[in-house]
């Protein structure tokens, strides 16, 4: 229960220290020599309620409210139950587009370089006949990758970072202390990064099982 800005305990306490909140009406409010009028009535729980509570309370509230004329009931409880369900929407959407950009990303990078393995097979089989091991022919081809991704998110970064930093110096977004976004995109190509290493190691391993005859010969 308020009065304009300041609440009735407020007013009573400054009287009456340590005696407690008052709770009155209008009429007791000027018996009492206060001429503060009610803006607003403001219920507050102690925790969300039920959906049978708040049917109830909105039942009575909104019919307390429908006998003056200009008065509105507004429950912020719906409201924030109504923002919590769009965080949730905007959320799954957000992983939704994440994780169809990291299938195209995946499949974009796993394809080329198994392009590139299935390419190379003649030459695999001509450095494992001059004593190249496994490990070695794998770590030709990590390095490859690691130069591919270090490129992309040398420049993924820069670009993230340069639209991060125009839209808030434009006031596009609203950040008090703007935290621009680093371990997100990190992580994502982290795990880009190892989806693509385990990809190389089958294909390399599964051309290592073949003989090297076999690996020469290939077309």
């Amino acid at each position: 229960m308020s009065v304009g800005r300041k609440h009735l305990s407020d007013y009573f306490n400054s009287f009456y220290p340590g005696v407690g909140d008052l709770l009155t009406t209008s009429a007791g409010l000027q018996a009492l020599g206060f001429d503060v009028p009610y803006n607003y009535l403001a219920i507050t729980l102690n925790e969300s309620p039920d959906a049978a509570t708040e049917e109830y309370l909105e039942a009575n509230l909104a019919q307390i409210a429908s006998r003056t004329a200009g008065v509105e009931m507004v429950s912020f409880v719906a409201l924030a139950k109504e923002n919590k369900r769009m965080v949730y929407g905007m959320l799954i959407a957000a992983i939704a587009i994440i994780i169809l950009f990291f299938t195209i990303c995946a499949s974009m990078v796993n394809n080329a370089l198994s392009a590139r393995i299935r390419a190379s097979k003649r030459e695999i089989g001509t450095i494992r006949a001059v004593g190249a091991s496994q490990r070695v022919i794998l770590h030709s081809y990590l390095w490859q990758l690691t130069a591919m991704f270090s490129w992309g998110t040398i420049i993924g970064m820069a670009v993230e970072l340069a639209l991060c930093g125009w839209l808030l110096t434009f006031e596009h977004i609203a950040a008090e202390t703007p935290v621009l976004p680093t371990w997100q995109p990190l992580l994502f190509v982290t795990l880009l990064f190892g989806l693509c290493y385990l990809n190389i190691h089958a294909k390399i391993k599964g051309i290592v099982r073949d003989s090297i005859v076999a690996n020469i010969r290939e077309l």
